[in-house]
């Protein structure tokens, strides 16, 4: 599942001569091209042909040709969705902000009103429906993303020698290691036994924090260790319930996991 900074036609046709599968966004200014019965080139205009669907309605136009010419040319399945009146109203914020840096530009705006994904994945394998769910998964790799930037600040570095500065950032690395292993670990437990989904966010951070607090001296004693992941687990069990936003779907949700919401009393 690829974000538009990894986007690139040459990479989608490796992953699929490979035999994997891949779900892209594509950027507002590709063109989409098929074939008539005369085998002339066609293009396909999904921002107008969206005009006639009903706010939430997808429309899929199998595998087709993206592009013209260039390293980002290839053919894949093709799918719009217009959006809801919601969405439309946080891609227009997201936009209007982009203006407001000089970053906004005219393709994005004669398609703000639609979402178009990308990908190798026949309709006999996925119907379309399920593509933007399954997509939406993506965000759980931004999120680990989040908690090395946010919770461990590894790209918050002070001025020093080059020997000191691998020291640090190997040492953030190992804590980072540590804290997600078991935090991954505890939360594994947690929907095994009790089938409670945890925050990924909440249970680095538990585990980050006991790391941090007992200075890592517990790490070297297998009593002094068990004693604090038991201690963390504990924790993430009172305190690192997932919270679900009104109308989003977490991951359990879009893999149709069954989890109980609501963290009994300890």
């Amino acid at each position: 599942m690829r974000d538009l900074g990894y986007f690139s036609g040459d990479h989608f046709k490796k992953i699929d001569r490979a035999g994997a599968y891949y779900i892209t966004r594509v950027p507002a200014n590709m063109t989409y091209w098929t074939l008539d019965d005369k085998q002339r080139r066609i293009q396909i205009k999904p921002e107008e042909d969206a005009m006639h669907l009903a706010p939430g309605e997808i429309q899929d136009y199998g595998f087709i040709q993206l592009g013209v010419k260039g390293k980002n040319t290839f053919h894949a399945r093709v799918v719009v969705q217009r959006l809801t009146e919601e969405q439309q109203k946080q891609r227009d914020t997201y936009l209007k902000e982009r203006r407001r840096k000089g970053g906004h530009t005219q393709s994005a705006n004669k398609k703000n009103h639609i979402q178009i994904l990308a990908t190798n994945i026949t309709q006999e394998e996925m119907d379309e429906q399920t593509l933007y769910p399954i997509y939406s998964l993506r965000w759980q790799v931004e999120i680990l993303f989040k908690t090395w930037k946010s919770l461990f600040e590894i790209d918050d570095v002070q001025a020093m020698n080059t020997d000191r500065f691998y020291c640090h950032l190997y040492g953030t690395l190992i804590h980072i290691l540590l804290s997600s292993m078991i935090a991954f670990q505890c939360r594994y437990c947690l929907y095994e036994r009790y089938q409670l989904e945890g925050s990924e966010y909440k249970c680095i951070n538990h585990a980050r924090n006991a790391i941090v607090e007992t200075k890592g001296y517990s790490l070297y004693h297998l009593s002094s260790l068990k004693a604090l992941i038991d201690n963390i687990y504990q924790n993430i069990y009172r305190h690192g319930r997932k919270d679900h936003r009104c109308q989003h779907k977490s991951p359990f949700d879009v893999l149709n996991i069954a989890y109980k919401v609501h963290f009994r009393a300890a």
